[in-house]
């Protein structure tokens, strides 16, 4: 997993609200060319979404109340400053990279291992996943499926073209033999000749810090 093997907490901080990824396990990058370098390591079981601040405090002193983050690694988007006037959601968001910080080193006082902390900015991310400091929010997104091999593996799959995706066909709905589970004699079959991916239900701010931790993972791998 990380450095020292552990979950990963990925968090694009909000004034109020944030988004997460939380990493349970990786897997090598199927689609990668080794011309590239070595070849990283891509979050394979996780759990992305939208959280109040104030419970990803509390999901990181109490072992156990949402998952595992109270011994996670933490990954944050960092700040960069534009040298433009900021507002109030800006500080605020600022004091919660704080708070999130400071909380996973000294909540838990009985912790064996100091939890690893990073910020990595957006820049940075657009960097590494598209090559540009400038690129858009759209692009990074399609950055992130296509390192999951596209959109037909990484989101909705590909239907079977002999039910169409029904599992079944026919007076009686026999079992589809094209998506049909060998290891399940007489069921329906799946619908897909490629399940929906790991992608599906991906969203918001889950985008952010899935984003977060795919690109710690690929800096990750250069250094290890």
């Amino acid at each position: 997993m990380t450095k020292t093997q552990k979950p990963l907490l990925a968090i694009d901080p909000g004034p109020t609200r944030s988004g997460f990824c939380f990493v349970e396990e990786t897997s090598w990058q199927a689609n990668w060319n080794p011309a590239d370098g070595p070849q990283p390591r891509i979050p394979s079981k996780f759990t992305t979404g939208t959280m109040v601040n104030g419970l990803i405090v509390q999901s990181l002193i109490v072992p156990n109340m949402q998952s595992d983050f109270d011994n996670a690694d933490l990954i944050i988007e960092g700040m960069v400053s534009y040298g433009m006037p900021i507002g109030r959601d800006v500080l605020d968001t600022a004091v919660w990279i704080g708070r999130f910080e400071t909380y996973a080193i000294t909540a838990v006082p009985d912790r064996r291992i100091r939890p690893y902390i990073e910020q990595i900015t957006r820049p940075a991310v657009k960097l590494e996943l598209c090559n540009n400091r400038t690129a858009k929010d759209t692009n990074v997104r399609q950055a992130i499926i296509d390192i999951y091999g596209g959109d037909e593996k990484a989101l909705r799959g590909v239907k079977c073209p002999e039910c169409r995706g029904q599992g079944w066909r026919g007076r009686g709905r026999p079992p589809c033999d094209a998506c049909a589970d060998p290891q399940r004699p007489g069921e329906h079959g799946t619908g897909y000749l490629v399940p929906p991916g790991p992608l599906v239900g991906v969203a918001s701010h889950g985008w952010s810090a899935l984003a977060l931790a795919v690109t710690f993972y690929r800096i990750a791998s250069r250094d290890w």
